[in-house]
Order: structure tokens, then sequence, then C-alpha cells
């Protein structure tokens, strides 16, 4: 096969173009390009790379536009021509000019006015050593080489020093200045001596025997500092090994067998690296057979130690990489579009359950290990986050060969060009189906934890129904025995069954309300209320408990504390009355005094927000340090001994704590031991948005709201059945009682009802099926519009609205409480609300009696012994009451003489003292007002009232002996 013709490309100015020169080479076959300047002469190069690029360049450094210098630069940037020997033709080749020409990365530098016959010589020699420039190492040197007196820098590599080691002595074969062979022998040596001494290799040459005859100076660590080593006379290359590099792990037997096939001509070259011993330096030689008629080879040695270093470095890096991927199940791709390639990681084809590099990397392949549901979407996103030049992030299902599912988090970014094509795509792909897995595993024990807890919360409100149901008809019964006639010691009993069995209903709703706010099921409700009347409520029967232990109970409020609020009273309560109730029992001498203070709320932006500081002071025993630090915790109390001394659940503070900071506020306390304590908390309050309508309704008198009306109680327990037939029968209520919903049914069908009171748990039909059968089947059509109000004794969230959706109008739980039963039922008679105002005017157009003998009789069922005692602790506590509030006005203390007048208000109305109750009423609106002289003449009507009240008792009880 006939070897294909060298391509030769000539750049020259016009004029100048060698043309001798080039019909030279086209009769030796070689194919010659021709260029007039530096950017044609590029142009051809680079075109020239589509099919075959010039094997030698021969260009004058005065071209023009791309001079010679620049374009020989731009042929080593270009990865097809970086390795195609340039020959640069200058004036003066031994001046600045060579050193520009071999900074440029020119193979030779020559003289301009060279022979054509010279200059078609260095062409050939160009061409027959073009095959070692091409195969020589090119790790980049840093290097300085010194021709001619001149430091020239250079930063290139061992192919391009050692080109210019063997081209340089032609460089001066024609020059003018050099008259006789002696002069260029010696100028040839001088050039090569330079060359050579400035190289950072370790260069020997060997002649056509393979003996050395010359060295650079890189060989002074052997002391070999001549170029031309006489003292080495007869060494060949695998003899100087032995010899001089005595450590070196290299074969040397081998090295003379390939040296002696080169020195013959069956080989072009070859390369060795070897360590060096003991100091462990890596070392590569390359061997290369010199051209021409005297033969020889060219041998480089070059220190690969940091090389190496860096290589096993890399390794390391890329060792460690790997095994962090492999830890932390990371795979990485590396993806190109144009043209198309694709790199995986080791880690990335474990991930996709493949071994490594069994499958060829592509995009296509990559998005085939996606489950089809998720690789459309994936697809379209990483084709928009491309488009948008954003982060792509997808989470997947990979689906690998064995049909095995994995969860993966897919992340990519792009490097763009400047039109904004993407250019590169780095991505990763980690496998997080342990991560996947422990969420569902999560969500399934959140789930599991959410129906445990709904499980015990009904088995608590199922518990507590069954428990209160009992406690309620204890407590009942328990009150209308004391309304009863009894012996001194008959009271005594009944009284501490009755003590004892609230103390049981407050331990029930004590765990009840723990167990519905761990749930979450209870709700913070919004109303309108009367603080002072709210707080004195809350207050007053912990002033029997605090008089029978001589402590004295103070309640003072600010008088910039604004009165009328909106809120949960009833929370309120029950924080103060914890905090009160343990106040009392932790002190024996002193007085509990509860603070109240409008403040600053912390939180912005609401001004119809009002935030209100209550303080609950104690002179008692105080608490420890330790205690202190987790008296809010569950189940916490003192220690053993004060558990005996002072009863308690242990919820009681934590519950309160709760509560106040779902009201928007936080608890705290302060103590020392036997100094006594105080607990402060905030409550966050609304400004109600009516209150003259909203209290002018609130606190209206409701007595009259069941008078008259026929009732259907549903309630299996007998107990409570009795007790809530007398409580409405004693407000003029006709009551039906029946013990289950079916008879509740059977009960419709025999007479007309007003409104019925509906048990929710009862046998045989419970309240929620009664009432679903009333709304809805044909039977009772004509009961379908009577009112139902559920009893239950449920407290949950959710309770009113699965009420509401049976059918039922309202609920109200047990025990009942008399107030709130009149308001839901004025609000399901609102024609009786309306009417209200006129029966209220119809009682007060009565003539006003001091003592209302027959009435207060009747409210008692005719009980004539009952009237007796009620007029007997009268005659004993109201003067008293009056008493203290003549005290308090002398101490100006406004608030406790407001509170004295409200509770003589109350006594007052028991026992039917009309004149007395409202001079009790007007003096503590008085009160409220501050102003003394109205106070003061209020109170004066109040005794006089009270003396004459008296007298008219005794009276009644004289004449009832």
């Amino acid at each position: 096969m006939t070897p294909e013709p060298s391509r030769i490309l000539l750049a020259a100015p016009s004029g100048t173009y060698p043309s001798g020169l080039a019909e030279r080479l086209t009769f030796a076959g070689h194919d010659v390009l021709r260029a007039h300047s530096g950017g044609e002469a590029l142009q051809l190069g680079l075109e020239a790379t589509s099919g075959r690029a010039p094997d030698v360049v021969v260009v004058r450094a005065d071209l023009p536009g791309v001079d010679g210098f620049e374009l020989c630069s731009r042929i080593r940037c270009e990865p097809a021509l970086s390795h195609v020997p340039v020959l640069v033709l200058v004036h003066e080749p031994v001046g600045s000019d060579f050193g520009r020409g071999i900074s440029a990365g020119a193979s030779s530098v020559l003289p301009a006015s060279l022979e054509d016959e010279a200059l078609g010589q260095c062409v050939s020699d160009a061409l027959r050593n073009s095959a070692a420039w091409r195969g020589a190492p090119t790790q980049k040197l840093d290097t300085e080489v010194v021709h001619c007196g001149r430091h020239i820098r250079l930063k290139t590599d061992m192919r391009h020093l050692a080109t210019l080691a063997l081209s340089c002595p032609m460089e001066l074969d024609s020059h003018q200045d050099l008259r006789d062979r002696h002069d260029i022998v010696i100028a040839k040596q001088e050039i090569l001596q330079d060359v050579l001494s400035s190289l950072p290799l370790h260069i020997m040459v060997l002649d056509a025997r393979g003996r050395i005859t010359a060295a650079n100076q890189a060989w002074d660590i052997l002391s070999l500092n001549d170029a031309l080593l006489p003292e080495l006379g007869g060494y060949d290359l695998p003899r100087f090994l032995r010899d001089f590099l005595p450590e070196s792990a290299l074969d040397t037997d081998d090295m003379e067998r390939r040296v002696a096939s080169l020195l013959a001509g069956r080989k072009e070259r070859f390369s060795r690296e070897y360590r060096v011993k003991p100091d462990g330096n890596w070392v590569l030689m390359h061997v290369s057979r010199l051209g021409g008629e005297t033969g020889g080879a060219v041998v480089s040695h070059m220190n690969l130690t940091d090389r190496e270093k860096a290589k096993r470095a890399l390794q390391s890096s890329e060792s460690n990489l790997a095994k962090s991927q492999h830890i932390a199940m990371l795979g990485s791709f590396e993806w190109q579009p144009q043209p198309e390639t694709m790199r995986w990681s080791r880690e990335l084809y474990h991930i996709f359950g493949l071994r490594p590099n069994s499958l060829k990397p592509s995009l296509d392949a990559l998005l085939s290990f996606i489950h089809p549901d998720d690789r459309r979407r994936a697809s379209a996103k990483l084709d928009e986050s491309l488009q948008r030049r954003v982060t792509f992030e997808q989470e997947v299902v990979l689906v690998r060969p064995d049909g095995a599912e994995r969860y993966a988090q897919c992340q990519a970014e792009a490097e763009y060009d400047a039109q904004g094509n993407p250019v590169r795509v780095f991505g990763t792909i980690q496998d997080i189906t342990r991560r996947k897995l422990m969420e569902q595993q999560l969500v399934q024990a959140k789930e599991e934890a959410e129906t445990a807890s709904k499980v015990k919360s009904e088995f608590l409100a199922n518990m507590s129904h069954e428990i209160r149901t009992p406690l309620n008809g204890i407590i009942g019964m328990a009150e209308l025995v004391q309304r009863t006639s009894l012996s001194d010691e008959q009271r005594e009993y009944i009284g501490m069954v009755k003590s004892s069995a609230e103390s049981l209903a407050t331990l029930v709703n004590d765990i009840l309300d723990f167990s519905k706010i761990e749930a979450g099921k209870l709700e913070i409700e919004q109303q309108d209320f009367l603080l002072r009347e709210t707080l004195e409520a809350i207050l007053a029967p912990f002033e029997l408990q605090a008089q029978a232990k001589g402590l004295e109970l103070a309640l003072r409020v600010a008088p910039t504390t604004l009165e009328h609020l909106r809120g949960d009273p009833a929370r309120v309560g029950q924080v103060l009355v914890n905090l009160v109730s343990n106040a009392i029992k932790f002190t024996e001498t002193g007085g509990v005094t509860i603070a109240v203070r409008q403040v600053a709320a912390d939180r912005k932006g609401n001004p119809g927000e009002v935030c209100l500081q209550f303080s609950v002071e104690d002179t008692g025993i105080g608490i420890s340090e330790e205690l202190g630090a987790r008296i809010f915790d569950i189940f916490t109390q003192g220690d053993g001994s004060l558990t005996r001394q002072y009863e308690g659940t242990g919820l009681g503070l934590a519950i309160s704590k709760q509560l106040v900071e779902m009201m928007g506020g936080k608890i705290e306390m302060h103590s020392r031991p036997s100094h006594g304590s105080r607990f402060d908390f905030s409550v966050l309050f609304q400004r109600p948005t009516d209150v003259e309508e909203n209290f002018g309704a609130a606190y209206c008198d409701l007595d009259n709201t069941v008078q008259g009306l026929k009732v259907l109680l549903a309630e299996d327990n007998p107990v409570n059945q009795r007790f809530a037939s007398l409580l409405l029968e004693k407000h003029g209520a006709f009551v039906t009682a029946v013990s289950t919903g079916r008879q509740a049914l059977e009960a419709l069908g025999q007479e007309p009802f007003d409104f019925i009171l509906m048990d929710v748990q009862m046998p045989e039909m419970d309240g929620v099926e009664a009432t679903q059968a009333i709304r809805t089947a044909d039977e009772y059509a004509f009961a379908r519009d009577i009112p139902i109000i559920a009893l239950t004794a449920h407290a949950m969230k959710g309770d009113r609205e699965r009420f509401l959706a049976a059918g039922m109008d309202e609920y109200v739980s047990k025990p009942i409480d008399l107030d709130k039963l009149f308001r839901i039922i004025a609000g399901v008679f609102p024609e009786r609300v309306t009417n209200l105002p006129a029966l209220v005017a119809a009682e007060e157009a009565k003539p006003e009696v001091l003592l209302d003998v027959e009435g207060t009789l009747a409210r008692l069922h005719g009980d004539q012994e009952f009237l007796r005692v009620l007029f007997k602790v009268f005659l004993d506590d109201g003067p008293n009451r009056v008493a203290a509030v003549q005290e308090a006005l002398k101490r100006l203390d406004f608030t406790a003489a407001g509170k004295e007048c409200h509770s003589l208000k109350g006594a007052a109305d028991t026992v039917g003292a009309r004149v007395l109750k409202r001079k009790a009423e007007e003096l503590g609106m008085a009160l409220r007002g501050e102003s003394r002289e109205l106070v003061e003449r209020h109170f004066d009507e109040l005794q006089v009232a009270i003396q004459e009240t008296a007298a008219r008792m005794r009276d009644e009880l004289a004449t009832t002996q």
C-alpha cells in the first residue's frame, strides 16, 4: 500500500514566498498548502483538521496581520495541531527573535536567508522527527533556557524541549557570519550545551553503538557536569544504569535488548517508568532514535515524583469520594448534550442495581430506570429547569432490573455557554429508601398514636360519664337532703358526703381535662362577661374555707382594669380555683390575696386585645427551688409527708399552665420555703363589640323561661332523673320522665311536649338514635320540629357538631347548670326572651314587700322547716355582711365592699328580702362609680333595710314556732 504524501503548509508574505522550496517539496511528492497571511494560514490549518492536519508548518515571522509568532502560538493552542512541527523563519535567529520563536512554541527558529536546499533539508528533518514529537510525554514544564547569554522563560512540555535540543544545531548550518567548518562545529556545540544545560530533564545522547556522548547538567547528582563525559567513554546505557543507579527498580537486561533493537532501526522509541531507591522518586525514561546518517539516540529522564504524588492524592480523593458516596448512597453523573456523552459514578451503578460499567451510560438509560409514573414528569421538569437555568430537584421511584423499587432524590445543575445553551450537566441521585420507609413508619406510628389517643379519649369520656352520672346524683340528692329538716349531726354528715363527692368529681374533671388537652380537643370559648362579678362568683365558695382557717381572703382589682371583657371566664376561673385552693390548702396563718391589673400585651398589632395579669399570693409554707423547677410538670406534688397531709391529683398546675398558654399567656411561680408563694399568670382577652347589648342580655333573670312548659326528660339514671325533674318542676315546668330512647318515642305518641331533654347514653336506644328517628321517621313527623336539648357527661371537642348533625338543637353538660340550661332554652324559645321584660316589669310592678315569705315558701315547695333554717342562717350572716361592708368602707377598699354587697344581695334574694336586695344592689353600683357621697347615702339606706328585715324575720320565726 502506497504511503500517503506528507502535507506541508507554507506561509509567507506576497513577494517573499519561497517558490523554489514549494517546487522542490512538490517534486519530492509532498502535498503543499500555500498561504500569504497568518489568518489564511490558520484557516487552512483548521480546515484541514476536518480531514487531515498538515505534517509540517513553515512560516515567516513577518506575516501581515497575524504574524508568524502569534500564528505559532495559536497552532500550539489547537488540540488537533499542537503536535505539528513549526519552523519559524526570522531575520536574526540568535537574537530576540530566537527567544520569541521558542517562547511561541516553534520547533526550530531558522534564518530567513537559508537556501531552498538547506530549508528543504530542515523540513525533511522535521518530518522525520515529527513521530517523536507526537509520541513524547506532554507533561507541562516551567523552565528557563539560556541561549547566547539570553535567559528565555518557557512553559512547555518535554517534546518541545527535546525537539529544540535536536534542531538547534542545524539552525546555524548556513549562517552568513560563519566562514569555516571549525566555527560551525564550535557554534553547534555551544548551542547544544546551552539547551541541554537549561533543560529540567536528565538528557543523554547516545551514538550509533549506544555509547554515551553527551549529558546535561541535570545529572549533577552524579557529578556528571561535562557535556561530553570523556570519563564515561565506552559506557553504554544499561551499564550506566547498573553502575550509577544500582537502587533503581529497573530490569537492565531488558533495557539492553530494547536499546539494541532501537539502534538497529527496528524501533523508533520506547519508554519505561521506574522507581529509584531509597528516596522513592518515580522516573520516566524515554529513548528516541535519531535520524540521519550518524544514527544514535536521545535518552531523557523526567522526575515524576510530584506527578505521582498528585496522582496518588487524586486516587485517594477519588477513593474517599467513592466511599462517601457509598455510605451516603449517593451516585453522581455528568452529561454533555453536544456531542452527547454521559459518565456515571460507581455508586450510581449500585443504586440502579447494576455491576459497575456493565451498561453504557446515557441519558435515555438513566431515565429508563425511573418508574413510568414518574418518568415523564421528571423529564419535563428537567427540560424546564434547563430552560429556566435553575436547579433541578425531583423525588422519584426507581425500578431495578430485578423489579425492586427504590426511592431516590434527584438533583442537577447545568453550565451554560455565552448563548445560554447548556454545555454540561452535573447531577446526583441519592437512594432515600431507608428515609422514606422510616417516614412511612413514623406516619403509621403517628396514625396509630392518634388512633390510640382517640380511643383513650373516648374511653375517658365514657368512663367520666359512667363515674360522673352517679356522682351528679349523689351531689344533687345531697343538696336536696340539705334542704329538708335535719339534725345538726345529720347536716354535718350529709355535708361531708357532698364534699367528698365534689372532691371526687374534681378529680374526674382534672383527668378528663388533661386528656382533652393532650388530645387537642379542649376549646377556649369566647363570650362576653363582667370581670368583677365573675371573680366574685369564682371566689365566693372559698370565703367559708378561708374563714374556717382564720385566713384573710382579699381581691384587689386595679381601678384602671377594663370591666367588660370577651374570653373564656370558665377557664380563667378554673385556673384561679386551682391556685386559690392550693394557696388556702398550704397556708395556716395570714391570708391569700388575689390581684388583677391590666398590662401591655407582648404582641402588637391587635388593638382590640386586652392583657390582664393575675396574681395569687399566700403566706403559706412556700415551695423549694428544686420542686419549683418542676412544679408545672404532670403529677408533680411535694414530698411524701406533704402528699399525705395535703391531698391532690398532681394535675392541677399542669392543667393550669396549659390552659393559660392556650389563652395566649404564660404562668410563673415565685416562692421561698416558709415565706409563702406567688403565682403570676397572664391571659389575653378581647374588647366586646357591643357592651351594653351583650351584657344586658347576659345578666337578666331567666327563671321564667321554663315556667309552664311541658318537658319530656329522657334519663336512665334514677337519681339524675329525680334531681333534674325536681329542678325543672321547682321553676314551674311540667316534667314527664322516661329511662330509654325507646320510651321517649312512645311518650311522644301519647301527649304533646314543648321540648325534650335527651340523655345521650341510654339502654335500648341512645339519645342520638332517638333524635334521628324523631327528625327523619314518618311516624314522628308531628314531632319533627320539637326542640331537643342533649344531656351528656361528654365535654369533648366535636361533640356539639355531632349532636347538631344528629338533629339536636343544643346540648348541656352534666351536672346541669340551671343558668346555662335556661339560656339555651331561651335561645330555643326566642318568644319567651321577647316576653321576658314584660314578665320582669309585671313582677316589679307589684308592691315591693320587705320580706316575701309566701314567695320564698312556694319556691321551697311549702317546706316550713327549711324556711326557718334559712331565716336563722340569714340572721346570723346578714348583719355580719353589713358590718364587713362598713369596715371595708372605712379602709376605702371599695372592691372588698362590693364583694360583700354582692354576697348580701344573693342571700337577700334567697330569703325573699326584696328591699334589702335592692338596697345592696344600689350600693354595689355606687361602689363601682367610687363616689363617696353616693356610697355613704346608699350605705345608710342599707343599714336601715337590714334592721327592718331582721326585725321582720324574727317576728316570722316567733309566729311559726
